[in-house]
């Protein structure tokens, strides 16, 4: 079951859908990224998926069928005058912004902390139990989908073979994806957050101005934080 939360939403130019993970939280919030878009001048709508299906639904489950859930986030744009369309997640989170960002030509940039691309059997134990479960996966292989329009950033900790896996797995058909490596190992973006650092890049990735490229506008950030 997909959940979607609107009460973030205001007029702005930028509209940040954050997705959440597993858990359904980063740092204690039940909404990943909750407390750290709250500090950021943006307008916010969060996507949780309950039933832990890697956002896998169709169209007999109403509205989380993803042609729903992408009414809900064309409408909340809307809503918020937005130009700017940013999808954000952490690990489950971070696999459903991806896919979202595949299915949605509208989005403009696409943040995914150690996100998996793959929920096949074969490729990934760590979930395997939960992806048993999911019925016949529309969307269980991200590289089979189109690469996104939107400027795709993978943060990611490229010591851990496991995360380094699923990034070369996305990279084979998703060539042009802008790629950085932070220490953590499956927990990079807490790791960010921790230090501090998790809220400047997000609020330097989401920026309208100066309009430049995503990768050109983080530049600063990585090159001197």
């Amino acid at each position: 079951m997909i959940e979607i939360r609107e009460d973030a939403l205001k007029q702005h130019d930028c509209l940040v859908v954050a997705f959440a993970g597993l858990g359904h939280a980063l740092g204690g919030i039940p909404y990943e990224f909750h407390r750290t878009l709250s500090g950021v001048d943006c307008a916010a709508l969060y996507v949780r998926d309950l039933g832990r299906r890697w956002y896998q639904y169709g169209p007999g489950d109403g509205d989380s069928d993803p042609r729903q859930v992408i009414k809900r986030i064309r409408q909340a744009k809307k809503h918020c005058g937005a130009r700017r369309l940013v999808f954000l997640g952490n690990s489950m989170g971070g696999f459903g912004a991806l896919m979202y960002a595949a299915l949605m030509p509208q989005a403009d940039a696409v943040l995914a902390f150690s996100p998996q691309t793959v929920i096949l059997p074969g490729h990934d134990e760590r979930w395997l139990s939960y992806w048993q479960e999911i019925p016949n996966p529309r969307y269980g292989d991200l590289a089979a989908l189109p690469r996104p329009k939107a400027d795709v950033l993978l943060i990611y900790d490229e010591f851990n073979p496991l995360e380094r896996k699923h990034i070369r797995h996305l990279l084979q058909t998703w060539p042009r994806c802008h790629v950085r490596m932070s220490p953590g190992n499956h927990d990079v973006a807490a790791s960010l957050l921790a230090s501090g650092e998790l809220a400047p890049l997000i609020a330097r990735a989401i920026a309208s101005e100066p309009r430049l490229p995503l990768l050109q506008r983080l530049q600063r950030w990585w090159d001197f934080r």
